[in-house]
């Protein structure tokens, strides 16, 4: 059986291969049978509206997933306090990081 973290990791690794604009993926703390990942991608303007996606279970998995995704501006006023999680949410601090962007050497 997968943990929510390992799950969460998949998810962000195929995710990233869709979004190229997509920096970092979190795992926020969620009740049973629902995975919640917050998603840092600069393909999504600046809005400072910090809004849920809930996709139900499939067929595939037996989970929902919510996603948030917000700018980089976003994240750093997330982490700083001037911007709040969704309702529900756990505080910033109690998120775990599960995939970054490696950044390509420029070496040639």
């Amino acid at each position: 059986m997968s943990t929510n973290i390992q799950i969460a990791k998949q998810l962000a690794v195929r995710h990233g291969e869709i979004d190229p604009e997509m920096s970092q993926v979190f795992l926020a703390p969620s009740p049973p049978k629902e995975i919640r990942l917050l998603e840092v991608t600069e393909a999504v303007p600046t809005t400072r509206e910090v809004v849920p996606f809930t996709f139900a279970p499939t067929e595939e998995r037996d989970f929902s997933l919510t996603v948030v995704l917000v700018s980089q501006k976003e994240h750093a006023e997330l982490l700083a306090g001037d911007l709040d999680l969704p309702h529900g949410w756990e505080p910033m601090g109690t998120l775990t990081e599960v995939w970054v962007r490696k950044l390509r050497s420029s070496s040639g």
